[in-house]
C-alpha cells in the first residue's frame, strides 16, 4: 500500500498517526498543506528516519486554489503508477483521520477485491451530482439557464431565474438552503469575502460583478465557476460562456458525482486516471473550478465509460457529528466489522482520546510480539533537518574556484575566480568585483551594480545560480552563475557525527519508552511534545535501563537535536549491551561506498567515491558529495539537484542519512540515503 497523508498542523499527532499506519513494506507520502510555512520542520523531518517515507511540499497557495490537494495528489499518483507493484493500492487520508484496522489487515482485505463483492457499500458517500437534482431537460440546457439567471441579476437585480434553479426541489429536501450561501458582488472592484470568520483567513475574493457560488462548484456546477489564485487570494469569477459550454459538453457525458478525495484506489484505477485521454480531458475541465478533487475521482470511478467501479472506493465512515468522540467506539467497531471500513474520517482536537487509545491497542496487536523494544532520548548538538538555503550552498565553493557567467541563452559573459573572503578576480588576477551573503542570499557585486541570487541548482562538477529576477530579451537574458566544484577527497577529519552517549545511560533513572514496535518507540523518543488528547502507541515509565533486563543495542537516530537510542530484548544467553557497543562516529571516509538514494520519484544506487564524486552503476560521474559542518551534501543528481542530510540513523546494517533538498529551482524535495555496500 501507498499512503498519501494530507497534513498541515501538529507534528506530535502526525507522528502518532504514522506509528499506527506504518509498515516497512508500504510507502508513506505526507503532503504538507496549509497557507504558511510548516510548523517546526526540524521535528517534522524526524519522520524521514523511517524507511519509505517522503514529504511532498509545495509552496503555500490561497485556500480554494487548485493546488490545495489536487496537484499534490496527482504528483504522488504518478510516482505510485511508476514504482508500485501491480497489486498495490493507493490510500488517501488526512491528518485527522484515524484507522480502525492496521496496515496488515488493510492489505489482507484489499487482496480479496472487496469492492467487487459489494461496490455500492463503498460508494455510498458519493451521491449523484446535478443530474438528479434537475430533470434532464434542465441539465441539457444548464449553460444557457445559468447564464441567463446571472444576466438578470446583474442587469435588473431580478433573482427570479436564479431562484428557479437554486430552489428546485428534487432529491434534496426542500429545507436544504442553497440561496443563503450565495454572495453577489455589485462593486466595481474585487471584494474580500467575509471580514470575519474563516473566509478572511482563507483570503477568498469575488471579482467585480461576480458571484460566490462555491455551493455550485463543490457540488453541482463546478464547470461554471472559475477560481484562480492570484497574489495570495483566490478569486471567484463567472466563467466565460464559451468555456461553460465546452466544460458542460465534456462533463455531461459522464456520471457526475459529488465525491471526496479520500479514496482507496487500485493500480489500474490510478493508471487509467493518469493515462486515459478522457480522464485527462475531464480533469482539465474540473481543474479551473473550486476544489476539483471533491468531484473528479468519483466521477471517473462511477462513470461506466472507464469500467473502474470495482477498482476504488471510500473505506471510511462519518459519525452523525462528522467527528469521533469517545462514545463512538462501539459504532466504529460495528462499521469496521460489518461494513468493512478502514477509517473514521475525523477525530477531535479534544474528546477523542479514549477512541484513539482503543483502536491503537487493537492495531498494535499486528506487531511482532516476540521482541520488546525500548527507547530513550538525550540532547544532541547535531542540528535538525531544514530546507537548504543559498548561504549554506555557497559555503561549499572551493577557495579560488572558477566562476563562469552566461546568459540564459548560452552567451558567455566572462570567466573569473571567486574567493571565500569575498573577492572576485578575472583570470589574469585583476580585481573585478566581489560577493557577500545578505539575508541568506548570494549578492554578486559588479563594477556597475549588483545581482541577487536566492536559489541554486547543480550539475556534475558545478553549481548553478539563476538571478532572482524576470529574465527576458529586455535584460539580455540575465546573468547566470556557474561555479566549478572540483574534486574533494574524503577525509577522516570531516565528521558528520561524533557523539558519546552518556556513561550513565543505562544506570541512571530516566524515562524509557516501550512497545512491541521498533518504529513506534523511535518516533516516540523524537516527539517534540506530549499530547494527552491523542494517546501514543507506546508506554513510558521512569526506570533504570539495567532494570529492563538483558538488552541489545538496536539503533541510534539523530534528529531535531535529539539522539534517540533504541534497544531490544537480547537473545537468550546473550551478554547485556553497554553504551559503547554501537559506534556513533561518522566521517567522510565512512561514507565511501554505495548508498540507495530515495525521493518520491527517485530510487537508485549511487557510489560515494573517495574523490568526492557520485558515480552511477556504470561508473559515470553523475554528481558530487561533500561533508560540511556536520551535514552530508548531495549535489547534481537529476530531480535532487541540491540536498543536505542532517539526520542520521546507525543500525547494525549501516548508516541512513535523511533530510531536504531542491528538486529544481522551485520545489523542495525530501530524501534519504541508505548504506547498501
Amino acid at each position: 500500500m501507498w499512503f498519501f497523508v494530507t497534513w498541515h498542523e501538529n507534528v506530535t499527532r502526525l507522528s502518532r498517526l504514522c506509528s499506527v499506519i506504518y509498515r516497512g513494506t508500504n510507502t508513506h507520502v505526507i503532503s504538507i498543506g496549509g497557507m504558511s510555512e510548516p510548523e517546526n520542520i526540524s521535528a517534522l523531518s524526524a519522520l524521514l528516519s523511517l524507511g519509505n517515507t517522503h514529504f511532498l511540499y509545495r509552496r503555500p497557495v490561497a485556500w480554494g486554489g487548485q493546488k490545495l490537494l489536487f496537484h499534490n495528489l496527482l504528483e504522488a499518483a504518478r510516482a505510485f503508477d511508476a514504482r508500485a507493484d501491480k497489486n498495490a493500492w493507493l490510500q488517501v487520508i488526512c491528518n485527522r483521520t484515524f484507522p480502525l484496522v492496521g496496515p496488515k489487515e488493510m492489505a489482507e482485505r484489499l487482496a480479496v477485491n472487496i469492492f467487487a463483492r459489494e461496490p455500492s457499500r463503498f460508494h455510498k458517500i458519493a451521491p449523484p451530482g446535478w443530474r438528479e437534482e434537475w430533470p434532464d431537460e434542465i441539465v441539457r440546457d444548464l449553460p444557457r439557464l445559468y447564464s441567463e439567471a446571472l444576466d438578470e441579476i446583474f442587469e435588473t437585480a431580478n433573482p427570479e431565474k436564479f431562484l428557479r434553479l437554486a430552489t428546485y426541489e428534487a432529491i434534496y429536501k426542500s429545507s436544504y438552503d442553497r440561496v443563503t450561501p450565495q454572495s453577489f458582488n455589485f462593486s466595481e472592484r474585487a471584494e474580500v469575502m467575509s471580514t470575519t470568520g474563516t473566509d478572511s483567513v482563507h483570503r477568498y475574493a469575488i471579482s467585480p460583478f461576480g458571484v460566490d457560488a462555491r455551493w455550485m462548484s463543490f457540488a453541482r456546477l463546478g464547470e461554471f465557476v472559475d477560481t484562480s489564485a492570484e497574489n495570495g487570494f483566490t478569486y471567484a469569477r463567472r466563467a466565460d460562456t464559451v468555456q461553460v459550454q465546452w466544460a458542460h459538453k465534456i462533463i455531461s457525458q459522464y456520471n457526475f458525482r459529488i465525491g471526496s478525495p479520500f479514496i482507496t484506489a487500485s493500480k489500474r484505477y490510478v493508471h487509467t486516471l493518469l493515462h486515459d485521454e478522457r480522464c485527462t480531458e475531464l480533469m482539465a475541465v474540473m481543474n479551473h473550478g473550486f476544489g476539483p478533487e471533491m468531484n473528479v475521482f468519483d466521477t471517473i470511478g462511477m462513470s461506466h465509460q472507464f469500467k473502474l467501479m470495482y477498482e476504488y472506493g471510500h473505506l471510511y465512515f462519518r459519525t452523525p457529528t462528522h467527528t469521533a468522540t469517545d462514545a463512538d467506539i462501539e459504532v466504529a467497531t460495528e462499521a469496521c466489522e460489518k461494513e468493512g471500513v478502514f477509517f473514521l474520517r475525523k477525530t477531535l482536537a479534544a474528546g477523542s482520546a479514549e477512541f484513539i487509545r482503543h483502536f491503537t491497542a487493537k492495531i498494535s496487536k499486528e506487531w511482532d510480539h516476540s521482541v520488546r523494544y525500548y527507547s530513550t532520548s538525550v540532547p544532541s548538538p547535531i542540528a535538525g533537518a531544514s530546507i537548504p538555503t543559498l548561504d549554506q550552498v555557497v559555503a561549499l565553493i572551493p577557495d579560488g574556484a572558477r566562476m563562469d557567467l552566461r546568459s540564459l541563452m548560452g552567451q558567455a559573459l566572462g570567466a573569473f575566480r571567486v574567493f571565500r573572503d569575498g573577492r572576485v578576480m578575472d583570470l589574469t588576477g585583476a580585481s573585478f568585483g566581489g560577493w557577500r551573503i545578505e539575508d541568506k542570499d548570494f549578492v554578486l557585486v559588479f563594477p556597475w551594480g549588483e545581482k541577487i541570487y536566492r536559489r541554486g541548482s547543480s550539475m556534475p562538477g558545478k553549481l548553478l545560480l539563476p538571478p532572482s529576477e524576470v529574465v527576458s530579451a529586455a535584460n539580455n537574458w540575465g546573468i547566470f552563475v556557474e561555479i566549478e566544484l572540483g574534486d574533494e577527497p574524503a577525509s577522516a577529519e570531516s565528521r558528520c557525527v561524533d557523539f558519546a552517549l552518556p556513561s550513565d545511560l543505562l544506570s541512571a533513572d530516566r524515562t524509557w519508552i516501550t512497545a512491541d514496535s521498533e518504529h513506534a518507540v523511535m518516533l516516540a523518543a523524537l516527539e517534540p511534545n506530549d499530547d494527552p488528547d491523542y494517546p501514543p502507541a507506546v508506554q513510558s515509565a521512569r526506570a533504570r535501563g539495567t532494570s529492563l533486563g538483558s538488552l541489545d543495542l538496536g539503533s541510534v537516530t539523530f534528529a531535531d537535536r535529539k539522539c534517540a537510542v533504541v534497544m531490544r530484548d537480547a537473545a537468550p544467553g546473550a551478554q547485556a549491551a553497554t553504551v559503547n557497543d554501537l559506534p556513533i562516529t561518522l566521517t567522510a571516509r565512512d561514507l565511501i561506498g554505495v548508498f540507495q538514494i530515495q525521493t518520491l520519484d527517485v530510487d537508485a544506487p549511487v557510489h560515494f567515491h573517495e574523490s568526492g564524486r557520485l558515480l552511477d552503476e556504470s561508473g559515470e560521474h553523475v554528481g558530487d558529495w561533500r561533508v560540511r559542518a556536520g551535514a552530508v551534501w548531495i549535489l547534481g543528481l537529476p530531480r535532487i539537484r541540491l540536498a543536505c542530510g542532517r539526520q542520521f540513523t546507525r543500525t547494525n546494517a549501516g548508516w541512513r542519512i535523511s533530510g531536504w533538498g531542491w528538486k529544481d529551482f522551485k520545489n523542495p524535495v525530501s530524501f534519504s540515503a541508505t548504506q547498501v555496500g
